[in-house]
């Protein structure tokens, strides 16, 4: 065991310091001339890759982006969300497709019986989005303190909407539903599961979930409307749905977590195949994200979006090829897709 850690710790040790030593030359030609945020582009996992910051992360004094600019990543959480959740399948502590009621319980039978883990990862278990009903009722659960178990006996209990995999709806029940069953299987907080299956393990110095509102230290790139004058906003997401939307993180971290999918110490060779493998054709949509052919080659496509934070991840498993575009001042998302197909296509 030691043995294992002592690699993965120098294999991360290298990609740590490709990312410091990265070059500072994204040409502003690729982003809008109104666009506020970074880029980052590798083209391959042994190269140091190319960054720019374009504007700033706070509109109140001078402070630069860097590769350490922490920024809220939206639905990018439901992918690491689902590392954590493989982390658990390698350590037989998980069944992906095993039926929930395994693991939960309060759910009626033609629910809990049927529906998967891996159905819920792939946003495919027909369970209505009752939390996000909710939500649009009474904007005042956004602060609230209940948590996942009393989230989904509340919200999970309606008939399935359609029969688990062959349908697809975004559904923010669905990672409520694997917040909970991760922490009952692991017998800890999904924080503390965070910690011990994705930051520690992989040396994370800014990637987490935020207790409530973000941003809240200097590392952050504030959340701001995109109209004149600049108005900073708080964004806020339930804790019962941190599973869902609430992480954050920054180019540096995402480049090692990405990089990190290729070393089998961190997750196995099976997990890794499941992780790739689409599982709703008419998504491209995998395990908590999405994977694409590029050049025939399978490649994560991982879009984000939660109050004006819009982000994307590409990340190309044969070679490392891998791209990522993080902003801070609302735009839409086909902003950033063009600029990583700017980048990508040459």
């Amino acid at each position: 065991m030691r043995l294992l850690s002592f690699v993965l710790v120098v294999w991360l040790a290298t990609f740590t310091s490709a990312c410091a030593h990265v070059e500072n030359n994204v040409p502003q030609s690729v982003v809008p001339h109104d666009f506020n945020g970074v880029v980052f582009h590798a083209e391959n996992r042994t190269d140091v890759g190319r960054f720019s910051g374009f504007g700033l992360p706070d509109f109140k004094n001078t402070r630069k982006f860097d590769v350490n600019t922490r920024f809220q990543v939206g639905s990018v959480s439901k992918f690491f969300t689902a590392l954590i959740v493989l982390r658990l399948v390698d350590k037989q502590q998980l069944d992906l497709d095993a039926p929930i009621a395994r693991y939960l319980d309060g759910l009626p039978k033609q629910t809990g019986d049927v529906v998967t883990i891996r159905h819920l990862l792939s946003n495919a278990s027909g369970i209505p989005d009752g939390a996000t009903a909710a939500l649009r009722l009474d904007s005042s659960l956004r602060q609230s303190s209940i948590n996942a178990q009393d989230a989904y006996l509340k919200w999970a209990q309606a008939p399935l909407a359609f029969k688990p995999g062959e349908g697809w709806d975004y559904s923010v029940t669905n990672w409520i539903l694997i917040r909970a069953l991760l922490e009952r299987a692991s017998k800890i907080s999904f924080e503390a599961l965070v910690n011990r299956e994705l930051i520690e393990p992989l040396s994370l110095a800014n990637t987490g979930l935020p207790a409530a509102s973000f941003p809240f230290s200097d590392l952050d790139a504030k959340n701001y409307s995109s109209g004149e004058p600049r108005q900073e906003q708080q964004s806020i997401i339930p804790k019962f749905a941190a599973a869902s939307g609430s992480f954050y993180s920054c180019v540096a971290d995402i480049r090692t977590i990405m990089d990190a999918l290729r070393n089998t110490q961190y997750l196995s060779t099976s997990s890794l195949q499941q992780l790739s493998t689409v599982n709703v054709a008419s998504e491209n949509y995998a395990l908590g994200g999405r994977v694409v052919l590029e050049n025939n080659q399978a490649t994560f496509w991982t879009p984000g979006k939660t109050a004006n934070y819009r982000s994307l991840i590409a990340y190309r498993l044969s070679d490392g090829k891998f791209t990522v575009v993080l902003n801070n001042v609302s735009v839409d998302q086909s902003v950033l897709t063009t600029i990583v197909r700017s980048l990508r296509d040459k």
